[in-house]
């Protein structure tokens, strides 16, 4: 799944060899670190989370300085990160852009999410403008910068961002329809209906140039519904159908009612990690709070918004901040 807390796919193993005209010493520890690193990549996709951890430690120890020295501490720090560690994880980041890996970028991006899931926005922010100027892409920058804004300085700064945001054009589509999709919420937020659905309407166009995903259009789709749309956009409904077994096709089924799409949705949670796993169910139980609200029952709308914010950990989601505002918005509810 692709989004703002997510690689763009730039495979973070691969990069500039090490000097293998080095003295031979050199060469058997570069050749026994990539093997080592190879082992661990196994055990990663084999489940042995903790033997993977260890591996990549003694692939980083053992590989002379170079890039894929560096690409082993962004896979370490990735790791790190999907088991809820985002301080060792942020350690594991700077070392990489401390000496040197193939992607810069990937490694601020990185460290950016690390420090916002332990509240360090201002910081986050840093890295991930870093990120932009290193060559991500401008509309991913956006769209996550204004999660930073909103959780840093609150609705009113984040609307102000958000409608200053320009020179996106040449862009992903899709992070493009992920900065409309925050703006609607934003905006829904701030009680302008009218600019909430001409965003929600432009995030759809957005994501009519490359296809929309299953998760998009989970949340394209609980928008719709809060503001009375009863049926599902056609690009929607194209996009559940085309991933019927993701996750996010499960859940908007769970939640238009479909009781038989839990146990399958509770299995797709079982292979995902731990991070994976709660920035998800967060954007389930927000959108839920969402359906809720639109159905008329405000205390449900209530609880669920404040399941959202179980694990301080997502901060560095959209999902957490929304929630944290829906829950302040109703708080006289009981």
């Amino acid at each position: 799944m692709r989004q703002a807390a997510n690689s763009n796919g730039e495979d973070t193993r691969a990069g500039q060899s090490c000097d293998l005209g080095a003295p031979h010493s050199a060469k058997r520890r570069f050749i026994s670190a990539v093997m080592t690193a190879h082992a661990a990549e196994e055990m990663a996709e084999g489940g042995d989370i903790d033997g993977a951890l260890h591996a990549y430690r003694r692939a980083i120890e053992m590989c002379p300085p170079c890039d894929e020295r560096g690409n082993f501490q962004i896979v370490l720090g990735s790791l790190l990160f999907d088991i809820g560690d985002a301080a060792t994880a942020e350690a594991e980041f700077r070392a990489a852009l401390a000496g040197g890996c193939t992607y810069p970028y990937e490694a601020e991006r990185r460290l950016s999410f690390a420090r916002a899931a332990q509240g360090q926005y201002e910081p986050a922010g840093i890295a991930m403008t870093a990120a932009g100027k290193g060559g991500e892409d401008a509309a991913f920058v956006a769209q996550y910068t204004l999660i930073l804004v909103l959780a840093a300085k609150g609705l009113a700064a984040a609307l102000a961002w958000a409608e200053a945001a320009q020179g996106l054009n040449a862009a992903q589509a899709e992070y493009r329809c992920r900065l409309f999709l925050l703006r609607a919420e934003l905006y829904r937020l701030s009680g302008n209906r009218a600019a909430a659905l001409a965003n929600l309407d432009l995030a759809a166009a957005m994501a009519g140039e490359d296809g929309l995903t299953a998760e998009l259009a989970l949340w394209l789709a609980a928008l719709d519904r809060h503001f009375g749309r009863k049926d599902p956009r056609a690009d929607v409904e194209a996009a559940f159908a085309a991933e019927t077994t993701e996750w996010a096709s499960l859940a908007w089924r769970q939640l238009s009612g479909d009781t038989a799409a839990a146990k399958a949705l509770v299995d797709a949670f079982a292979a995902m990690s731990i991070t994976r796993r709660a920035e998800n169910q967060a954007i389930i139980d927000r959108l839920q709070g969402l359906l809720f609200e639109a159905a008329g029952d405000l205390p449900a709308a209530g609880a669920a918004y404040r399941r959202a914010l179980t694990d301080p950990h997502i901060r560095w989601c959209a999902d957490w901040h929304i929630a944290a505002l829906d829950v302040a918005r109703l708080a006289p509810i009981p």
